[in-house]
């Protein structure tokens, strides 16, 4: 196999790394000339925001909380905007936000151990909504054996 000249550019055979190891006469090759055959194809956008690696939908299961531990995980809607991500649990219309998924999951269970200690600790007579709000965090959550 001869190296071909082609406009000063040496091009080398295969595992000779350079001009001063290639022996032999050097030749000037003119290479094929390439055509472009190309074939027109009609693309449609069916959808003009991107591919999203953030499900709508999260079961949570996860309180890092020391006193406290989920019964059973919690269905969370999730959401993009344009301050990171929500998280938003709709039968108690409670959320939690951040600037990544986990950040947002992360202010969630914190907002939910803290709205539980509270609602659970409050000795004044709460509302029917706060009374329905506590029956409900009662379902999901409980307090740790010590």
């Amino acid at each position: 196999m001869a190296t071909a000249l082609i406009s000063g550019e040496i091009f080398l055979r295969p595992g000779v790394n350079s001009a001063e190891q290639q022996t032999g006469p050097q030749e000037a090759v003119q290479l094929p000339r390439q055509s472009q055959n190309l074939v027109g194809v009609a693309v449609a956008i069916l959808e003009s925001v991107p591919y999203s690696a953030l499900p709508e939908k999260v079961l949570f299961g996860a309180l890092h909380h020391p006193a406290l531990r989920l019964r059973k995980p919690i269905l969370l809607q999730t959401e993009r905007s344009a301050a990171g991500i929500n998280v938003y649990w709709e039968e108690i219309q409670e959320f939690g936000t951040g600037e990544t998924f986990s950040t947002a999951l992360e202010d969630f269970g914190q907002t939910l151990a803290e709205l539980y200690l509270h609602l659970d600790a409050c000795e004044s007579p709460l509302s029917p909504y706060l009374l329905t709000v506590r029956n409900k965090l009662a379902d999901y959550i409980e307090v740790r054996p010590q």
